[in-house]
């Protein structure tokens, strides 16, 4: 199990990505792993740095990661205003590149790339829980 406090600023996503790549040769993600835990990682941490949060000071966002065989579980916590990404509605896809917008693909991609997605609020802090099956 190991653990990383973040802050709520986008420089830290260069820090939470060398801390998801020592930790890739630690536990032996594949590279396909590792792809998807970066991916979803840095969607779910970039949401909080620029939505969660109605004041200008800094907060502690922690993320712990653990590794049971091939199953990765990843936690993420944050003080921030309550959102449970669990009641964000299923996107449609754009049928034509006309149709598509900018930006809202985030927790698509962090639903689409987990075996598992959980959200809880548990006084008054966002616990978000992520698994991964990474099958080599």
């Amino acid at each position: 199990m190991c653990d990383i406090i973040l802050k709520n600023r986008l420089e830290d996503l260069s820090v939470l990505g060398e801390w998801v790549e020592d930790l890739a040769g630690k536990f032996s993600i594949s590279a396909r792993g590792i792809f998807r835990l970066q991916l979803v990682l840095e969607e779910a941490v970039t949401n909080i740095i620029q939505n969660a949060y109605t004041d200008t000071n800094e907060h502690n966002i922690l993320v712990n990661l653990s590794c049971n065989g091939q199953t990765i579980c990843v936690t993420i916590q944050d003080d921030g205003d309550a959102f449970n990404p669990e009641e964000h509605p299923e996107l449609v896809l754009p049928g034509t590149l006309e149709e598509a917008t900018v930006g809202g693909l985030g927790i698509h991609l962090m639903r689409s790339y987990t075996d598992t997605f959980d959200y809880q609020r548990k006084d008054n802090i966002n616990v978000l829980t992520m698994t991964i099956v990474d099958q080599n």
